[in-house]
């Protein structure tokens, strides 16, 4: 399997109480509205969050392949 090199998030605050989170981003629970995975050159993944950013009206994170392994061995790790 391969996989891209990056991946972009849009996200959106929780707004029913009680549902559970995909993340907690600067101390707000949030849950993911779009996920993209992708190739491409810093000014093409920057293109892509722009758009996708416009299109929710939400924030985007932008995550290499590399950062996505390192969570993941974190996460491996502590079990």
């Amino acid at each position: 399997m391969t996989y891209k090199n990056f991946v972009l998030v849009a996200y959106a605050p929780i707004v029913e109480a009680g549902q559970a989170a995909e993340a907690i981003i600067d101390d707000t629970p949030v849950n993911f509205v779009e996920l993209m995975a992708m190739d491409g050159s810093i000014t093409e993944v920057s293109r892509a969050h722009d758009a996708i950013a416009s299109k929710h009206g939400q924030r985007v994170i932008v995550l290499h392949i590399g950062s996505v392994g390192r969570l993941l061995d974190v996460m491996g790790a502590a079990t």
